[in-house]
């Protein structure tokens, strides 16, 4: 990774926004992921993490199994080499325990922001990454540096949710009639800044 490409990634992982993507989920239907990038100076700010409650609230409004998952980018320095990558899942590769800071949760309007809250001190996160990461094992990757928490909701939606109706190119239904069915899943993504 050159300097430029470095300095790209540390701007991507410093601004607060979402990454949505809509996969086809038979005919009538979509899954909804949200993937919301919280910057460290963000997690602990509760009028940032209303906003981002507020979000999914409207948008996945009348849908019924709504869940999330909090996660983390962070750099990890090679031991031996001095490499530094920025990463995100499991840095040990003999270990298959991913580096979740939780698990799938249903989302409660009312109780997210302080889970968040609770869930996102820098030590907390830290140690949840190293105790995941390690599970006993040695690797020559160590944690480095936590430079965002990703919040990932996921939610399944008609074709006809107004959710679409803000976000259009999420929804390729009426194209459909019109295209050749390709082998594969079909998807679309939508990036919004949130600041």
């Amino acid at each position: 990774m050159d300097a430029n490409e470095e300095e790209n990634n540390e701007d991507a992982l410093n601004q607060f926004k979402i990454d949505i993507a809509s996969l086809e989920d038979g005919p009538a239907a979509r899954l909804v992921l949200y993937n919301v990038n919280v910057p460290r100076r963000l997690w602990q700010d509760e009028t940032s993490l209303i906003r981002v409650r507020d979000i999914a609230v409207r948008d996945f409004h009348d849908v019924s199994r709504v869940y999330f998952q909090l996660s983390a980018t962070y750099t990890l320095v090679n031991r031996v080499t001095g490499e530094i990558r920025t990463w995100s899942g499991s840095f040990n590769p003999r270990n298959r325990v991913i580096c979740e800071l939780t698990s799938h949760l249903s989302f409660e309007p009312d109780s997210f922001v302080p889970f968040f809250l609770a869930h996102s001190s820098p030590e907390w996160v830290f140690d949840k990454l190293n105790a995941g990461a390690t599970a006993g094992q040695t690797s020559v990757w160590v944690l480095d540096d936590i430079k965002s928490i990703v919040v990932s909701f996921q939610g399944r939606l008609g074709v006809s949710h107004s959710f679409f109706s803000r976000y259009p190119p999420l929804n390729w239904w009426r194209r459909r009639r019109n295209a050749r069915y390709e082998i594969g899943v079909r998807r679309r993504g939508v990036r919004i800044h949130l600041e």
